[in-house]
């Protein structure tokens, strides 16, 4: 962790199993299988990926390079968010590299805040680019943005995006209530008042969390492709030079 914070090594992680499986051996765990498609897996030095076991689902942290383990790059349409194919035949982690995850569910919440986080990002980029090109470019002696057609797309991306925004911050504050209820529950011992927060925060529970995360990770991804293509429109023939 350390290492990671430090930027001295990168990671990645898949969030769901896929086809992987990790069977028991006498020092650890086999792996087999291939991974759902794994973002930035072919620029990262571990690898984070859960698999399914006899027990359930476990997470292994495994080396990039580690024999058996192939990580193949896509090719994307998009540069910026590359992912890569993860395949293990008989990949051998030692017991130690066992990840102890309680809750899988939370890693996925997590990441689904995450990534709904940076797709309003891309959606407030989009409506702010097309924005600030409305009001400066002209046609017919006036700037587009006093068309009504134009002010009425920007005012639809501005409505996409604020939806967005108010659900991805209720996936991340209904994930923060559940680390932060964990945190509680582990540091209240003779605290009542802990106790009680703790036992407060966990009555919203994970399904609430989930559905709050599923909301956020099904809106705000669309709101960042259809603010992107309505700025493209916006923009004209400068919006498809790239």
């Amino acid at each position: 962790l350390r290492e990671l914070a430090a930027g001295d090594r990168t990671a990645a992680l898949a969030l769901t199993p896929g086809t992987l499986t990790a069977t028991p051996t006498a020092t650890g765990h086999r792996l087999d299988g291939t991974a759902p498609p794994v973002l930035s897996a072919d620029a990262a030095d571990l690898l984070l990926l859960p698999a399914a076991t006899p027990d359930g689902e476990r997470w292994f942290l495994v080396d990039a390079g580690a024999e058996g383990l192939t990580v193949r790059p896509h090719r994307s349409v998009d540069p910026t968010r590359p992912t890569a194919e993860v395949r293990a035949d008989a990949v051998s982690v030692p017991a130690h590299r066992a990840a102890p995850i309680a809750d899988p569910g939370l890693v996925r919440d997590l990441a689904a805040a995450l990534l709904a986080a940076d797709a309003c990002g891309t959606a407030a980029r989009s409506l702010d680019t097309a924005v600030a090109h409305a009001a400066v470019r002209e046609q017919f002696g006036r700037p587009i943005g006093a068309f009504q057609a134009v002010k009425h797309l920007c005012a639809d991306m501005l409505v996409r995006l604020e939806q967005a925004r108010a659900l991805t911050w209720d996936a991340a504050r209904a994930v923060d209530e559940e680390t932060g209820a964990e945190a509680a529950a582990d540091g209240a011992a003779g605290s009542e008042a802990a106790a009680g927060e703790a036992a407060g925060s966990e009555a919203a529970g994970p399904q609430a969390r989930g559905l709050v995360a599923a909301l956020a990770a099904a809106t705000a991804p669309e709101a960042a492709y259809t603010c992107a293509k309505d700025a493209i429109q916006i923009l004209g023939g400068i919006g498809f030079t790239w």
